[in-house]
């Protein structure tokens, strides 16, 4: 039995580069493994669509078609937060 894909997660990026691109085929590979959905040979509007949807229920902040239809591009949000030192006691 093959290994299952994982759905990629806004905590797999860094803070210098927030975004992962998801190729087509592994696109294609998430919705045929999820047990709802009739199994899709193309990389068609509904497929792009449950993955979209999927992927801002995991927490992306933006996803959407490459413009060359050969994927999805996702964005996570980075907040950075600052701390200001204490002075340590000695």
């Amino acid at each position: 039995m093959a290994r299952p894909f994982n759905f990629p997660t806004p905590q797999s990026v860094t803070i210098g580069n927030p975004t992962m691109f998801v190729p087509a085929d592994l696109v294609l590979n998430l919705y045929n493994q999820d047990s709802d959905n009739k199994e899709a040979k193309n990389f068609s509007q509904s497929v792009r669509d449950w993955f979209i949807h999927e992927a801002y229920a995991v927490g992306w902040s933006s996803a959407g078609p490459d413009g060359t239809n050969s994927g999805i591009l996702l964005v996570a949000t980075v907040q950075l937060v600052t701390r200001i030192a204490q002075p340590q006691l000695g």
